[in-house]
């Protein structure tokens, strides 16, 4: 079993340095992540319309696929 010593040296370089560009440490990730977020937040007015959009589409389509002319 590990010690003590050896298991808060493995944390603080998961934490805080990272293991390279393969793996990097986990305040770099949530940095990353929290920035996704808040992009994503932004955008909201465009994703609504673009959801809208994707709707209307649907629709047209379920429409166009049960009425015969």
């Amino acid at each position: 079993m590990d010690t003590v010593e050896a298991k808060v040296e493995k944390m603080e370089i998961d934490m805080y340095f990272g293991r390279g560009k393969e793996d990097p440490p986990v305040t770099l990730r949530l940095d990353r992540l929290e920035t996704a977020v808040e992009k994503f937040v932004k955008n909201t007015d465009t994703l609504k319309w673009l959801l809208i959009a994707a709707l209307f589409t649907m629709l047209g389509d379920i429409i166009s696929n049960h009425l015969h002319f």
